[in-house]
């Protein structure tokens, strides 16, 4: 005869169950059923209808009840508490079994999960170690490229591939025309710089921004505050956002606005709340442009119409950052830096400026299409790089770890990007092949430093991947401009996730990653706008016009 599927024995009243077939101790499955309702074998619902009695030809007859002081009496409490241990075993044999499947599965997910880790670490590694050697493996092809082109042992001093070593030395300009390299206590201070924003300085802040920046739907719905005039009637011609010293969450918490009578007006942008927080002058020129750098809070570079860049510290973050009515931002320290006078004769005003992470080394442009790297220390340019021919006016650029260096002029449409060390030329990117005639009106690099955009103009936005340079743009935006449209500005802000374009008096965001467009907002004012994201909050658009200054908020 069969056994019964709990206890392994042969039933003294066997029991089938109707929907699995199984055998059973009529006692043991009553237990059973009335302990949980399930099949101990199938885990299926089961009652005690579902059993059928089985039949044999020899019944055992049961003994008559014995009395609470016999042997039978104990034989069968002991038969019980087996009975109960057998079930007992085997529901938990069936959970031992369930838990080895458990436990398997989950060793083998975390062997999985750690496979992954270990690939994502190494590729990160990888990443990481071809963006520290794509300046030495773009200059090799490069140069391979220039030795192989038809031409080039001929020594063509008109060339692209050419500007690069005539500066490749470049400190200051002797009275012969040659160049000097720079100064070793230069080039420490610019390795420091970099590697104190890539030790995560600058990672750690754009992550702060990133936690609190408005999603794309948010953004949509900019609600502009009451325009506020700029102080003393001044007519705005340069602009850009810094952070507070020594306050927490101020990047981009102060607005700098130069105006065409040589002043710097600096601006508090705290809770949708603009407030002049100081101003200072910087001689008769005009103030052409201003550049901060978001892994250093505290200082900015400023160039003149007549041709000086200013390095300029800032203090007193902390006692703005609170709000404090009375609170003035506290100018440090101001270096005046100016080309020697027979280049500085030939360069013009100053186009654009860029700050490098090290605080007190600055790039700028000039009119004639000259570039030079500044120290704020020795109070002077220690690398120039003459105007190529044709060049026309000149832009720079510096990459976020400051060791690239991006320049585009009005007599191209090529992007050329630099060692700013060596100022050696490391690659050419076409930006308006399809329109030779189109000019490149600015050049911004991405706050992860693996990318750069560019505005022409056609009206085009495009994204740019530093470790192709050869591929085509990765993505591209057109802006609704007509022919009589002027530039502004081209911006990333502090969080790396927006790209913000200025045209006349109109602000267009565009998402960081795919250049899809955000929204559009015009200022109150008419003329030629600046724009940029920041704010306490990381999410205030200030918009500064010719005479006003105002803050959209969502």
């Amino acid at each position: 005869m069969a056994t019964c599927s709990i206890s392994g024995v042969v039933p003294e009243e066997p029991v089938v169950s109707l929907k699995s077939g199984h055998l059973f101790e009529k006692r043991l499955i009553v237990k059973h059923i009335e302990a949980c309702g399930l099949c101990p074998v199938t885990q299926m619902p089961l009652s005690l209808d579902d059993l059928l009695p089985v039949k044999t030809s020899a019944p055992v007859v049961r003994p008559r009840p014995p009395t609470g002081t016999s042997f039978p009496q104990l034989l069968q409490m002991l038969q019980n508490e087996w009975d109960a241990m057998a079930l007992e075993t085997f529901t938990m044999r069936q959970k031992m079994n369930a838990l080895k499947q458990e436990l398997a599965h989950a060793a083998y997910e975390q062997d999985a999960a750690k496979r992954v880790i270990a690939r994502l670490i190494a590729e990160r590694d990888s990443a990481l170690e071809q963006l520290k050697n794509v300046d030495a493996n773009v200059a090799r092809a490069v140069e391979s490229a220039y030795k192989s082109a038809p031409g080039a042992a001929a020594g063509s001093a008109t060339g692209e591939a050419k500007t690069a070593p005539a500066a490749a030395s470049g400190d200051s300009m002797d009275d012969g025309g040659k160049t000097k390299g720079i100064p070793q206590d230069v080039i420490k201070r610019m390795e420091a710089g970099q590697q104190r924003v890539g030790g995560g300085v600058r990672t750690s802040t754009v992550k702060q921004r990133q936690a609190m920046v408005r999603s794309d739907a948010q953004m949509k719905e900019l609600v502009a505050s009451e325009a506020q005039k700029l102080v003393e009637n001044a007519s705005a011609t340069a602009f850009a956002l810094g952070g507070l010293t020594g306050a927490e969450s101020t990047i981009g918490s102060v607005a700098l606005v130069g105006t065409a009578s040589g002043a710097v007006q600096a601006y508090s942008v705290l809770n949708g709340k603009v407030k002049l927080v100081n101003q200072y002058q910087f001689g008769a020129g005009a103030v052409t442009a201003i550049a901060t750098h978001v892994g250093t809070p505290g200082a900015a570079v400023v160039g003149t119409a007549n041709g000086t860049v200013f390095s300029v510290s800032y203090d007193n973050g902390a006692a703005v950052a609170s709000g404090d009515a009375s609170a003035e931002l506290q100018i440090g320290r101001v270096s005046a830096m100016q080309l020697s006078a027979d280049v500085a004769a030939k360069a013009g005003g100053v186009v654009s400026v860029a700050l490098h992470p090290a605080g007190d080394v600055a790039v700028a442009s000039f009119e004639n299409g000259t570039w030079a790297v500044f120290d704020a220390e020795s109070a002077r340019a220690v690398a120039v790089v003459p105007p190529a021919t044709g060049a026309g006016t000149t832009r720079v650029a510096l990459h976020p770890d400051g060791n690239l260096v991006g320049v585009i002029s009005s007599g191209s449409n090529k992007l050329q990007i630099y060692d700013t060390a060596t100022q050696s030329l490391l690659c050419t990117i076409d930006v308006c092949p399809e329109d030779p005639s189109a000019g490149i009106s600015a050049v911004v690099f991405s706050e992860n430093g693996l990318n750069c955009y560019t505005f022409d103009t056609t009206g085009a936005v495009k994204l740019w991947q530093l470790r192709k340079p050869d591929q085509p743009p990765k993505a591209t935006a057109k802006l609704p401009i007509s022919g009589g449209s002027r530039f502004g500005s081209l911006v990333v802000d502090a969080s790396g996730s927006y790209v913000i374009v200025t045209v006349d008096n109109t602000c267009y965001i565009y998402t960081a990653k795919a250049l899809a467009e955000v929204t559009s907002k015009s200022a109150s004012s008419s003329g030629v706008c600046f724009a940029a994201i920041g704010g306490s909050d990381a999410h205030q658009t200030i918009v500064v016009s010719p005479s006003h200054i105002e803050v959209f908020t969502c």
